[in-house]
């Protein structure tokens, strides 16, 4: 009777791992904004080149470097290496794109995407007489 008790609690435990994890996820192009988290913009000031061939994936390897700026932080500089989908147009300087990272640890925390949802594509709501 103690087993059917304990194995319970770890179902139970287990489930709500589970939930936590996937909560934690934000949606297509978006992340969960949290205390301290901040959007911005990365301006590509080095990258590259493009491999011959993509890996068994369709993927491939880039490394950037260039400069965040955002709302509230002065320019700074970052260097990563971001695995590409290889049919997608591979990146070039100057290119400007969007990131979130934490205020205070721009160089160690930026990832590509934003806070924000994508605005709707239908327009504003009550745009339309109905």
């Amino acid at each position: 009777m103690v087993w059917i008790w304990i194995l319970m609690l770890a179902a139970m435990l287990g489930a709500f791992v589970v939930m936590w994890q996937r909560s934690k996820r934000g949606t297509l192009g978006t992340a969960p904004a949290g205390p301290g988290m901040e959007d911005g913009t990365l301006t590509l000031s080095g990258v590259s080149p493009r491999p011959l061939e993509a890996d068994q994936k369709g993927q491939a390897f880039v490394t950037v470097s260039g400069s965040i700026v955002g709302p509230t932080t002065a320019p700074t500089p970052v260097y990563r290496r971001l695995v590409v989908d290889f049919a997608e147009r591979w990146p070039e300087v100057g290119d400007r794109l969007p990131v979130y990272y934490k205020v205070g640890k721009i160089d160690s925390s930026w990832q590509l995407g934003s806070l924000t949802p994508p605005p709707d594509s239908y327009g504003a709501p009550g745009q339309y007489p109905g």
